[in-house]
């Protein structure tokens, strides 16, 4: 297996001399980047004629990881080379389903099931329920398939986000790349950070993934009381101050961030479901507890894949925005824990896909969290 980088910034693409195969023997690309440059046609020729025999896919951030640093306003490409490992890129768009649910069992129903052994999932961070998309597929594929990826996004408007393979990149699509053989191996790792406070509470309305009561208290409003300053900068600064959903089966919660806020109705909209009768807190961290654990998750993925050539970090922006200046820190805490030539590499995004490892525990969709993804060949 090969993992090369390129990048384009400042109105130029480096990277292409220092390939080390011919680009023709590259099986997939993954293009990371702003919404402005991913939805730029010419930008994106570039890299599909150079790599004209290859799945080229591309989404929009929140940012990007190259060369083991956080980058913002760039596009930065992994080329992937398999010597046995084949692979399928399948392509929807939610406009074409009944939901986002209905969309995740169609995309893991149109993966040849045979050999399977790996699922990247790239979608659209807008108008997708990340939660019910990986609960359609995980529907369909079980548990034992690993499944790993994230929602693209769009900095730190929360406008709109863009994702493409087979067309171009536009709101409401979801790639998924299958891997296939034995000889593939991939792992993963995920951690948060992230620490209580408040009390517990209960969520006493909801619908989906919109949350409008609390205790019997609309929600917007408790939730500003407990924001105080930060309330003016609603929806942006809810990335710091995250909610989890308990459960008595597991010591890890889920963590859920907001995307937008109702005023009108006092509403609150999560990237994944948040039922009715959901014990709930509130969540705050520091810099210290990110980039530990983000040397965690990498030390997970790398203790059962210790030859792994590709690191793919999907990250998100929430903990991005919370180190600032010490975005790189969390770069280096993952660094630490793999081969020096490991490729580091992946973007900020909106929600992560991933699994915690114990006994049959599957794929979820996370918030907040780091999820380092690490391949080899055999």
């Amino acid at each position: 297996m090969i993992a090369d980088q390129l990048i384009y910034k400042n109105q130029e693409w480096s990277g292409f001399d220092q390939l080390r195969n011919n680009p023709e023997s590259y099986q997939l690309v993954i293009g990371m980047g702003d919404k402005s440059l991913i939805t730029n046609k010419s930008i994106r020729e570039t890299l599909q004629k150079k790599f004209a025999s290859s799945h080229v896919v591309f989404m929009s951030t929140a940012g990007e990881i190259y060369n083991s640093q956080a980058h913002e306003g760039s596009l930065i490409a992994v080329a992937l080379h398999f010597e046995k490992t084949p692979l399928q890129v399948v392509e929807k768009n939610i406009q074409d389903e009944d939901d986002s649910m209905a969309l995740g069992k169609k995309l893991a129903a149109s993966l040849s099931a045979e050999d399977l052994q790996y699922v990247m999932v790239l979608s659209c961070g807008s108008l997708i329920n990340g939660e019910d998309l990986i609960r359609g597929m995980t529907s369909v594929l079980g548990n034992e398939i690993l499944i790993t990826g994230g929602m693209a996004g769009d900095g730190d408007k929360f406008e709109s986000t863009a994702v493409g393979c087979l067309s171009e990149p536009r709101e409401g699509n979801v790639v998924v790349i299958g891997f296939y053989g034995n000889h593939l191996k991939v792992t993963s790792g995920v951690k948060s950070g992230w620490a209580f406070f408040g009390p517990e509470r209960t969520v006493t309305e909801s619908n989906k993934n919109i949350l409008f009561s609390i205790d019997g208290e609309n929600a917007l409003e408790l939730y500003k009381r407990y924001l105080g300053d930060f309330a003016n900068q609603l929806p942006s600064s809810a990335l710091f101050f995250p909610i989890a959903i308990l459960s008595d089966n597991s010591d890890v919660p889920l963590v859920r961030t907001i995307l937008s806020v109702d005023e009108k109705n006092g509403s609150m909209t999560f990237a994944g479901n948040i039922p009715k009768g959901s014990r709930v807190r509130l969540m705050r961290t520091n810099t210290e507890q990110i980039i530990n654990n983000a040397g965690m998750a990498g030390a997970e993925a790398f203790a059962r894949n210790s030859e792994g050539a590709f690191a793919w970090v999907v990250n998100c922006v929430g903990r991005k925005l919370v180190l600032g200046a010490m975005a790189n820190n969390e770069i280096v805490s993952i660094r630490k824990n793999m081969k020096p030539d490991t490729l580091i590499a992946g973007f900020y995004s909106y929600g992560e896909f991933s699994r915690f490892f114990y006994p049959g525990k599957e794929c979820e969709l996370h918030n907040q969290t780091v999820v380092v993804t690490l391949f080899d060949e055999k």
